[in-house]
């Protein structure tokens, strides 16, 4: 409630195109009246530190329907905004992907439009992360990790039935210290993944990816390609466990080694006894440039 927010600390963003959380909306007979907070995709901190700040919205604005719905579904509190604001301050354009962001603890990002919506993280320190994709939902999910210290970065992605998710997760950091990775994802009735993990990072790396096929018509296609030089430990575990009828996974596990670094890869493929007209394929080739590795 805006009652127990504390009081703004910050002017109006004018002139300017930015990523803001919206937690009230307002309708006084001539117009709206929206309390935005922005928020900073890369490092998910809220610039205003949960200050929210009034903005009125311009004449003739494009707006989504979530802004403008008559029928009670209008945006959730917390509900994540691009938002394009004139000299005045006046919001004149915003783009919603209707996602849910809470920071609270883990970050958690609720995708429920059906409409497809295209989402780009950018991560400076590793941290817990969970997704949430709504039945019909269709998510274009570009994650770029470039973590300068290690750590535990832990995930969980669930693809509730019917929903399709094409990602592509980027790890391009230059770590001090250990990086430990546990991800672990579950697809319900006829969800659909695509997956393409770039490990380019420099520095120990240890990691689990654990995709669970929970529902009939489940479908998983991963793609895994490494890099490892100089003195890295690299290890990566993939699985597959196919918990349903009908489901389908597929993976493919590519590495260049050189120098004195080690990689390593397990793919695993497991299918629950009964579980027929399930499948299961894998392939892993590592090239080895030197004799040292």
């Amino acid at each position: 409630r805006m009652a127990e927010l504390p009081l703004p600390q910050e002017n109006l963003r004018k002139n300017d195109s930015f990523f803001a959380l919206l937690w009230k909306m307002e309708y006084d007979g001539s117009g709206y009246s929206i309390w935005l907070d922005d928020f900073q995709t890369d490092t998910f901190e809220n610039e205003g530190r949960y200050e929210s700040l009034q903005y009125r919205l311009a004449p003739n604005a494009s707006l989504s329907r979530e802004l403008t719905a008559e029928d009670g579904q209008g945006p959730l509190p917390g509900s994540l905004y691009q938002i394009d604001t004139d000299e005045k301050g006046q919001v004149t354009k915003d783009d919603s992907a209707f996602v849910q962001v809470s920071n609270q603890g883990p970050l958690e990002i609720t995708v429920e439009k059906k409409a497809q919506v295209e989402i780009e993280l950018v991560m400076q320190t590793p941290l817990a992360i969970s997704y949430v994709l709504k039945p019909f939902s269709n998510v274009k999910l570009v994650e770029i990790r470039d973590f300068v210290l290690g750590g535990d970065f832990k995930k969980k992605t669930i693809l509730e039935h019917d929903s399709q998710l094409q990602a592509i997760y980027l790890n391009q950091s230059n770590h001090q210290g250990d990086l430990n990775i546990d991800e672990h994802c579950q697809l319900f009735n006829d969800a659909v993944l695509e997956v393409s993990y770039g490990e380019l990072s420099d520095g120990n790396t240890y990691a689990s990816y654990t995709y669970d096929l929970d529902g009939q018509g489940a479908n998983a296609h991963l793609y895994l390609a490494a890099i490892a030089g100089n003195i890295d430990r690299k290890r990566y575990q993939v699985t597959l466990n196919h918990h349903a009828k009908n489901t389908y996974g597929f993976m493919e596990n590519y590495g260049v080694v050189r120098h004195q670094s080690r990689l390593t890869f397990d793919g695993i493929g497991r299918i629950v006894k009964g579980m027929h007209q399930s499948e299961s394929h894998q392939t892993s080739r590592i090239i080895v440039f030197e004799p040292q590795c």
